[in-house]
C-alpha cells in the first residue's frame, strides 16, 4: 500500500491495493491508521460496485442509519445519493438533536448508479 499526501494537512492518496479485500483486518488497520493520520482518503483505480462499497464501509463499522431527506441507491437504503449541480438546496435537514453524526463517511464518484 503506497500513501501520497495530497497536501501538508488533509488528505492523502492511496494505491497498491484492492478494496475488494475488505476481509483482511491487516489491510483495514493500515488504511484507519491513514484515516486517523491524513483525515481524507483517495482511492483510484477501483471498481467498486454498490455491494463491495456497502462492504467496504461495514469494515470500519455498522453503517449509519438510512438518512431521512437525501434518497439512498435502490437495494442499499445505507447507501445515499449525491448530485453535484451548481447551486443545490436539499429540504429538511439532518441536524436534529436526536441525530448523532457518522464518525466518517465514504463517498463514491460514479457517472451512473450502476
Amino acid at each position: 500500500m503506497k500513501i501520497e499526501p495530497v497536501t501538508p494537512t488533509i488528505g492523502a492518496e492511496i494505491s497498491g491495493i484492492d478494496l475488494f479485500r475488505t476481509n483482511d483486518p491487516n489491510l483495514i488497520e493500515h488504511i484507519y491508521d491513514a484515516v486517523i493520520r491524513h483525515l481524507a482518503l483517495f482511492f483510484g483505480d477501483q471498481e467498486l460496485k454498490p455491494q463491495a462499497h456497502f462492504d467496504f464501509a461495514c469494515a470500519f463499522g455498522t453503517p449509519a442509519a438510512p438518512h431521512p431527506v437525501y434518497p439512498h441507491l435502490p437495494g442499499f437504503d445505507r447507501v445515499v445519493l449525491l448530485e453535484y449541480c451548481d447551486f443545490c438546496i436539499i429540504p429538511g435537514g439532518y441536524n436534529s438533536p436526536a441525530h448523532r453524526p457518522s464518525s466518517s463517511t465514504l463517498l463514491r464518484k460514479s457517472s451512473s448508479t450502476q
